[in-house]
C-alpha cells in the first residue's frame, strides 16, 4: 500500500488504480516482485499516453508472461513498454488500443527468430503499419493481420 501511495505521489496517478493494476498484473503473471518492480515506470508510461494505468499493466503482463525468466526480466518488460509507448505516440495505434491486443502480439513473438522482447516490438511496429498504411480499421485487425 505504502508504494502504490509513493508512486501515486509521484506519477499523479490515484494509488488505487496503481494497486488495481498490480493487482492485474499478478492475477496474470503471478508474480508480485516484478509487478512491484514495474508499477512506477508502467505509471509514467500510463500518464505518457493517456492511456489507463489498468490497460497498461494488463499489456504489460501479456508481454512479462511471453518472455523467458531472466534476471533483467523488468528492464526487458520495461524496454518492450517503452518501445510500444513510442510507437502509440507517433503510429496510428494509440496504446490505448493496443493494449487489449498485446496478447495476440505477445504469443507470435516465439514465432520468430532472435530475442521475444524484440519481437513484441517490431510486430508492434508491424500492427502500426497495418492501421496506418495496410487497411486494418482497428487496432484488432491491425494485430490479427500481424498475427496471420
Amino acid at each position: 500500500m505504502s508504494q502504490a501511495l509513493q508512486v501515486g505521489g509521484e506519477t499523479g496517478t490515484d494509488a488505487n488504480a496503481a494497486l488495481e493494476g498490480l493487482s492485474k498484473f499478478v492475477g496474470k503473471t503471478g508474480d508480485l516482485k516484478l509487478g512491484r518492480e514495474l508499477m512506477k515506470d508502467l505509471a509514467v508510461y500510463a500518464k505518457a499516453t493517456g492511456t489507463e494505468l489498468d490497460d497498461m499493466t494488463d499489456a504489460a503482463a501479456d508481454v512479462a508472461t511471453a518472455l523467458p525468466e531472466a534476471a533483467d526480466k523488468n528492464k526487458q518488460v520495461l524496454a518492450v513498454m517503452r518501445a510500444i509507448a513510442g510507437q502509440g505516440k507517433l503510429g496510428a495505434v494509440e496504446v490505448k488500443d493496443l493494449a487489449s491486443q498485446m496478447a495476440k502480439l505477445a504469443a507470435n513473438a516465439g514465432q520468430f527468430e532472435g530475442s521475444a522482447a524484440d519481437n513484441i516490438i517490431t510486430l508492434g511496429a508491424m500492427a502500426q503499419e497495418s492501421r496506418q498504411r495496410g487497411g486494418s480499421a482497428s487496432a484488432s485487425q491491425a494485430t490479427q493481420s500481424v498475427a496471420s
